[in-house]
Protein backbone atom coordinates (compact mmCIF):
# COMPACT_ATOMS: atom_id res chain seq x y z
CA UNK A 1 0.00 0.00 0.00
CA UNK A 2 1.55 2.99 -1.09
CA UNK A 3 1.47 6.60 1.49
CA UNK A 4 -1.62 7.87 -0.05
CA UNK A 5 -3.80 5.01 0.90
CA UNK A 6 -2.03 4.72 4.67
CA UNK A 7 -3.23 8.44 4.73
CA UNK A 8 -6.82 7.80 3.88
CA UNK A 9 -6.93 5.14 6.14
CA UNK A 10 -5.28 6.49 9.16
CA UNK A 11 -7.85 9.98 8.37
CA UNK A 12 -10.70 7.68 8.68
CA UNK A 13 -9.54 5.70 12.26
CA UNK A 14 -9.42 9.76 13.25
CA UNK A 15 -13.07 10.19 12.49
CA UNK A 16 -14.21 7.46 13.88
CA UNK A 17 -12.37 6.51 17.05
CA UNK A 18 -11.18 10.64 17.57
CA UNK A 19 -7.43 8.85 19.09
CA UNK A 20 -5.91 6.54 19.11
CA UNK A 21 -4.02 5.10 22.81
CA UNK A 22 -0.32 5.03 22.67
CA UNK A 23 -0.49 1.55 24.18
CA UNK A 24 -3.38 0.12 22.50
CA UNK A 25 -2.80 -2.96 20.23
CA UNK A 26 -4.45 -4.45 17.43
CA UNK A 27 -6.82 -7.66 18.78
CA UNK A 28 -4.61 -10.97 17.82
CA UNK A 29 -7.28 -11.87 15.31
CA UNK A 30 -7.14 -8.37 13.37
CA UNK A 31 -5.87 -8.23 9.96
CA UNK A 32 -4.48 -5.49 8.10
CA UNK A 33 -4.56 -5.50 4.50
CA UNK A 34 -1.20 -7.55 3.24
CA UNK A 35 0.10 -3.92 1.91
CA UNK A 36 0.04 -1.74 5.24
CA UNK A 37 3.45 -2.49 6.27
CA UNK A 38 4.70 -3.60 3.67
CA UNK A 39 7.67 -2.04 1.75
CA UNK A 40 6.67 -0.02 -1.45
CA UNK A 41 7.85 -1.33 -4.25
CA UNK A 42 7.81 1.80 -5.82
CA UNK A 43 8.83 4.28 -3.14
CA UNK A 44 10.91 1.93 -1.19
CA UNK A 45 9.01 3.34 2.08
CA UNK A 46 8.50 0.60 4.51
CA UNK A 47 5.44 0.49 6.32
CA UNK A 48 6.40 -1.83 9.43
CA UNK A 49 8.11 1.62 11.00
CA UNK A 50 5.98 3.34 14.27
CA UNK A 51 8.12 6.32 14.08
CA UNK A 52 6.87 6.21 10.28
CA UNK A 53 3.10 5.95 10.90
CA UNK A 54 3.73 8.74 13.60
CA UNK A 55 4.94 10.93 11.54
CA UNK A 56 2.16 10.75 9.12
CA UNK A 57 -0.49 11.17 11.58
CA UNK A 58 1.22 14.48 12.91
CA UNK A 59 1.16 15.93 9.64
CA UNK A 60 -1.99 15.12 9.18
CA UNK A 61 -3.75 16.51 12.33
CA UNK A 62 -2.72 20.13 13.09
CA UNK A 63 -3.94 23.42 13.26
CA UNK A 64 -7.30 24.29 11.31
CA UNK A 65 -5.87 27.27 8.96
CA UNK A 66 -7.48 28.83 5.51
CA UNK A 67 -6.39 26.12 2.92
CA UNK A 68 -9.64 24.07 1.83
CA UNK A 69 -8.58 21.43 4.21
CA UNK A 70 -9.56 19.69 7.42
CA UNK A 71 -6.33 20.20 9.04
CA UNK A 72 -7.80 19.42 12.42
CA UNK A 73 -9.03 16.23 11.48
CA UNK A 74 -12.75 16.97 12.91
CA UNK A 75 -14.63 16.47 10.06
CA UNK A 76 -15.24 20.47 8.86
CA UNK A 77 -13.44 22.39 6.95
CA UNK A 78 -11.95 25.76 7.38
CA UNK A 79 -13.80 26.17 10.40
CA UNK A 80 -13.75 28.75 13.00
CA UNK A 81 -11.96 31.23 10.61
CA UNK A 82 -14.40 34.17 10.11
CA UNK A 83 -14.70 36.87 11.99
CA UNK A 84 -11.41 37.55 13.51
CA UNK A 85 -9.79 40.80 14.17
CA UNK A 86 -7.36 41.93 11.83
CA UNK A 87 -5.74 44.50 10.35
CA UNK A 88 -5.40 45.32 5.92
CA UNK A 89 -1.70 47.07 5.64
CA UNK A 90 -3.12 48.80 2.43
CA UNK A 91 -6.56 49.43 4.12
CA UNK A 92 -6.66 53.41 5.67
CA UNK A 93 -9.79 52.93 8.19
CA UNK A 94 -7.72 52.83 11.56
CA UNK A 95 -10.61 50.34 13.11
CA UNK A 96 -9.25 47.55 11.58
CA UNK A 97 -11.48 44.37 9.87
CA UNK A 98 -12.70 41.23 10.21
CA UNK A 99 -11.46 37.91 8.48
CA UNK A 100 -12.92 36.05 6.31
CA UNK A 101 -11.89 32.14 5.01
CA UNK A 102 -13.19 32.12 1.27
CA UNK A 103 -12.48 28.92 -0.57
CA UNK A 104 -8.97 28.77 1.09
CA UNK A 105 -7.92 31.93 1.07
CA UNK A 106 -8.11 33.96 4.11
CA UNK A 107 -9.09 37.64 3.67
CA UNK A 108 -9.06 40.60 6.10
CA UNK A 109 -12.34 42.49 4.95
CA UNK A 110 -12.48 46.18 6.79
CA UNK A 111 -15.10 47.41 9.09
CA UNK A 112 -17.47 50.14 7.07
CA UNK A 113 -17.51 53.06 9.38
CA UNK A 114 -20.78 54.32 10.85
CA UNK A 115 -21.73 57.06 13.26
CA UNK A 116 -19.97 56.77 16.62
CA UNK A 117 -22.17 55.36 19.71
CA UNK A 118 -21.27 55.16 23.22
CA UNK A 119 -20.11 51.66 23.40
CA UNK A 120 -16.33 51.61 23.89
CA UNK A 121 -15.85 51.24 19.95
CA UNK A 122 -14.14 53.32 17.45
CA UNK A 123 -17.51 53.11 15.11
CA UNK A 124 -16.16 55.61 12.66
CA UNK A 125 -13.33 54.50 12.03
CA UNK A 126 -11.24 57.75 13.17
CA UNK A 127 -9.36 56.27 15.32
CA UNK A 128 -10.76 57.83 18.78
CA UNK A 129 -13.41 55.99 20.73
CA UNK A 130 -16.96 57.31 22.15
CA UNK A 131 -15.09 60.78 21.27
CA UNK A 132 -18.70 62.48 21.05
CA UNK A 133 -19.44 61.77 24.66
CA UNK A 134 -17.17 63.91 26.61
CA UNK A 135 -19.26 63.99 29.36
CA UNK A 136 -18.88 59.83 29.50
CA UNK A 137 -17.19 58.92 33.04
CA UNK A 138 -17.61 62.53 34.67
CA UNK A 139 -18.64 62.94 38.03
CA UNK A 140 -22.46 63.47 37.57
CA UNK A 141 -25.43 63.98 40.72
CA UNK A 142 -27.59 60.79 40.29
CA UNK A 143 -31.53 60.62 40.97
CA UNK A 144 -31.71 61.06 44.45
CA UNK A 145 -32.69 63.86 46.80
CA UNK A 146 -29.32 65.05 47.72
CA UNK A 147 -26.86 67.71 45.84
CA UNK A 148 -23.99 65.15 45.89
CA UNK A 149 -22.27 64.73 42.70
CA UNK A 150 -21.57 60.98 43.91
CA UNK A 151 -22.12 58.96 40.34
CA UNK A 152 -20.51 58.63 36.92
CA UNK A 153 -21.68 59.41 33.97
CA UNK A 154 -21.82 55.92 31.07
CA UNK A 155 -23.08 54.83 28.10
CA UNK A 156 -26.85 54.39 27.83
CA UNK A 157 -28.17 50.52 27.31
CA UNK A 158 -28.83 52.03 23.41
CA UNK A 159 -25.45 53.04 23.26
CA UNK A 160 -26.89 56.49 21.56
CA UNK A 161 -26.06 58.63 24.90
CA UNK A 162 -24.84 58.73 28.65
CA UNK A 163 -27.00 58.27 31.93
CA UNK A 164 -26.19 59.32 35.15
CA UNK A 165 -25.66 56.38 37.61
CA UNK A 166 -25.59 56.89 41.17
CA UNK A 167 -22.68 55.66 43.31
CA UNK A 168 -22.88 54.72 46.63
CA UNK A 169 -21.70 57.57 48.61
CA UNK A 170 -23.95 60.11 50.22
CA UNK A 171 -24.63 63.37 52.05
CA UNK A 172 -22.50 63.48 55.21
CA UNK A 173 -22.07 65.80 57.98
CA UNK A 174 -21.36 69.15 57.04
CA UNK A 175 -17.49 70.64 58.28
CA UNK A 176 -15.18 73.80 57.50
CA UNK A 177 -13.80 71.84 54.71
CA UNK A 178 -15.27 74.19 51.19
CA UNK A 179 -16.82 71.31 50.48
CA UNK A 180 -20.70 70.38 50.39
CA UNK A 181 -20.27 67.53 52.95
CA UNK A 182 -24.17 67.52 53.24
CA UNK A 183 -25.08 67.61 49.54
CA UNK A 184 -27.62 70.50 50.36
CA UNK A 185 -26.66 72.99 47.58
CA UNK A 186 -23.94 75.16 50.20
CA UNK A 187 -20.41 74.82 51.42
CA UNK A 188 -19.43 75.10 55.25
CA UNK A 189 -23.42 76.45 56.07
CA UNK A 190 -22.71 74.03 59.29
CA UNK A 191 -24.82 75.61 62.19
CA UNK A 192 -22.58 77.93 64.45
CA UNK A 193 -20.90 76.75 67.38
CA UNK A 194 -19.87 78.42 70.65
CA UNK A 195 -15.77 79.25 71.14
CA UNK A 196 -13.59 81.10 73.49
CA UNK A 197 -10.31 82.53 73.34
CA UNK A 198 -8.76 82.50 76.54
CA UNK A 199 -5.18 84.79 77.87
CA UNK A 200 -3.66 86.09 80.64
CA UNK A 201 -6.07 88.63 80.66
CA UNK A 202 -9.12 86.96 80.98
CA UNK A 203 -11.66 84.52 78.47
CA UNK A 204 -13.83 85.89 75.92
CA UNK A 205 -17.00 84.07 74.43
CA UNK A 206 -17.74 83.84 70.46
CA UNK A 207 -19.02 81.78 67.69
CA UNK A 208 -17.09 79.64 65.32
CA UNK A 209 -17.29 80.74 61.98
CA UNK A 210 -15.92 78.98 58.70
CA UNK A 211 -13.53 81.18 56.41
CA UNK A 212 -11.90 80.26 53.34
CA UNK A 213 -12.55 75.80 54.89
CA UNK A 214 -10.69 77.04 58.03
CA UNK A 215 -12.43 77.69 61.45
CA UNK A 216 -12.14 80.77 62.75
CA UNK A 217 -13.71 82.04 66.33
CA UNK A 218 -14.85 85.13 66.17
CA UNK A 219 -14.60 85.96 70.09
CA UNK A 220 -12.67 89.07 71.28
CA UNK A 221 -9.45 88.83 72.04
CA UNK A 222 -8.91 89.77 75.88
CA UNK A 223 -7.07 92.50 77.00
CA UNK A 224 -6.76 94.49 79.68
CA UNK A 225 -9.21 96.60 80.48
CA UNK A 226 -8.98 100.39 78.50
CA UNK A 227 -11.19 103.31 79.50
CA UNK A 228 -13.12 102.99 76.20
CA UNK A 229 -16.73 101.75 77.22
CA UNK A 230 -16.23 97.89 76.40
CA UNK A 231 -15.76 95.28 78.52
CA UNK A 232 -12.02 94.83 77.32
CA UNK A 233 -11.14 91.55 79.32
CA UNK A 234 -14.70 89.69 79.44
CA UNK A 235 -15.47 89.73 82.86
CA UNK A 236 -18.94 91.15 82.95
CA UNK A 237 -17.58 94.94 83.57
CA UNK A 238 -16.85 97.97 81.72
CA UNK A 239 -14.28 100.44 82.75
CA UNK A 240 -14.15 98.95 85.93
CA UNK A 241 -10.55 99.84 87.11
CA UNK A 242 -10.53 103.60 86.04
CA UNK A 243 -12.38 106.60 87.95
CA UNK A 244 -16.28 106.97 88.73
CA UNK A 245 -17.17 109.85 90.45
CA UNK A 246 -20.47 110.42 89.88
CA UNK A 247 -21.01 106.45 90.37
CA UNK A 248 -23.63 106.35 87.64
CA UNK A 249 -21.73 103.43 86.26
CA UNK A 250 -19.65 105.19 83.68
CA UNK A 251 -16.04 105.75 84.68
CA UNK A 252 -14.72 109.90 84.65
CA UNK A 253 -13.03 109.11 80.95
CA UNK A 254 -15.66 108.17 79.24
CA UNK A 255 -18.09 111.26 80.03
CA UNK A 256 -15.13 113.77 79.13
CA UNK A 257 -15.60 114.85 75.25
CA UNK A 258 -12.02 113.83 73.89
CA UNK A 259 -10.28 111.50 76.64
CA UNK A 260 -7.20 111.07 74.17
CA UNK A 261 -6.84 114.08 72.78
CA UNK A 262 -7.34 112.72 68.97
CA UNK A 263 -9.73 115.52 67.99
CA UNK A 264 -12.33 113.12 68.27
CA UNK A 265 -14.81 113.29 70.45
CA UNK A 266 -15.24 110.27 72.65
CA UNK A 267 -18.79 109.31 71.46
CA UNK A 268 -17.68 108.75 67.78
CA UNK A 269 -13.60 107.85 68.33
CA UNK A 270 -12.83 104.12 67.29
CA UNK A 271 -10.05 103.92 69.91
CA UNK A 272 -11.42 106.47 72.90
CA UNK A 273 -8.45 106.13 74.90
CA UNK A 274 -5.54 105.73 72.20
CA UNK A 275 -4.06 108.86 70.35
CA UNK A 276 -5.82 107.92 66.51
CA UNK A 277 -6.56 110.84 64.60
CA UNK A 278 -7.19 109.04 61.41
CA UNK A 279 -9.89 106.86 62.81
CA UNK A 280 -8.23 103.94 60.81
CA UNK A 281 -10.16 100.81 60.93
CA UNK A 282 -9.05 98.06 58.50
CA UNK A 283 -11.69 95.52 59.03
CA UNK A 284 -14.39 97.82 59.63
CA UNK A 285 -15.46 96.39 62.50
CA UNK A 286 -16.27 99.74 64.26
CA UNK A 287 -12.29 99.06 66.48
CA UNK A 288 -9.67 101.28 65.19
CA UNK A 289 -6.46 99.91 64.43
CA UNK A 290 -4.62 101.55 67.43
CA UNK A 291 -6.77 99.61 69.64
CA UNK A 292 -7.28 96.72 67.22
CA UNK A 293 -5.40 93.25 67.89
CA UNK A 294 -6.36 91.88 64.66
CA UNK A 295 -6.41 95.12 62.23
CA UNK A 296 -7.79 92.65 59.82
CA UNK A 297 -10.51 90.86 61.16
CA UNK A 298 -8.33 87.82 59.70
CA UNK A 299 -8.64 85.97 63.33
CA UNK A 300 -5.34 86.13 63.59
CA UNK A 301 -3.84 88.55 65.91
CA UNK A 302 -1.42 91.51 64.70
CA UNK A 303 1.50 90.44 66.47
CA UNK A 304 1.46 86.63 65.18
CA UNK A 305 0.09 87.96 61.54
CA UNK A 306 3.14 88.20 59.17
CA UNK A 307 1.02 90.76 57.52
CA UNK A 308 -1.67 92.32 60.20
CA UNK A 309 -3.51 94.66 57.47
CA UNK A 310 -4.33 92.03 54.77
CA UNK A 311 -7.08 89.62 55.73
CA UNK A 312 -5.89 86.70 53.40
CA UNK A 313 -2.72 86.13 55.10
CA UNK A 314 -2.66 84.91 58.12
CA UNK A 315 -0.93 81.75 59.62
CA UNK A 316 -1.89 78.69 58.06
CA UNK A 317 -3.95 80.40 55.09
CA UNK A 318 -3.97 78.38 51.89
CA UNK A 319 -0.86 79.30 50.03
CA UNK A 320 -1.45 80.73 46.65
CA UNK A 321 0.16 82.07 43.50
CA UNK A 322 0.57 85.43 44.12
CA UNK A 323 4.52 85.98 44.93
CA UNK A 324 3.24 86.60 48.77
CA UNK A 325 3.52 84.47 51.24
CA UNK A 326 0.08 83.60 52.31
CA UNK A 327 0.69 81.10 55.32
CA UNK A 328 3.59 83.30 57.01
CA UNK A 329 5.65 80.35 57.14
CA UNK A 330 8.27 82.79 55.36
CA UNK A 331 8.09 80.99 52.22
CA UNK A 332 6.82 82.44 48.78
CA UNK A 333 4.12 80.40 46.76
CA UNK A 334 5.73 77.15 47.72
CA UNK A 335 3.92 73.55 47.46
CA UNK A 336 3.58 73.38 43.61
CA UNK A 337 1.01 77.03 44.53
CA UNK A 338 2.12 78.10 40.95
CA UNK A 339 1.91 75.13 38.75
Amino acid sequence: MNRVTFRILVSIAFVLGCALDETATLPSDTQLPDSVGMPDAESGDSGDSDTGQQEDVAEICSVEICDGLDNDCDGYVDEALDDIPCVDPESTLKCGGKSKCVEGILLCAPIQPGPELCDGLDNDCDGEVDEDYPELDEPCDGPDPDLCEDGIQQCRADKKGTVCVPGNSGPGVEVCDGIDNDCDGQIDNAPPEACSLTNVFGSCIGHKSCKKGKSVCDAQIPWKESCDGVDNDCDGEVDETFPDSDEDGIADCMEEGDVDDDGVDNATDNCVTDWNPTQLDTDEDGKGNKCDLDDDGDGDPDDHDCDPLDADIYSDAPEICDNKDNDCDNLVDEDGACT
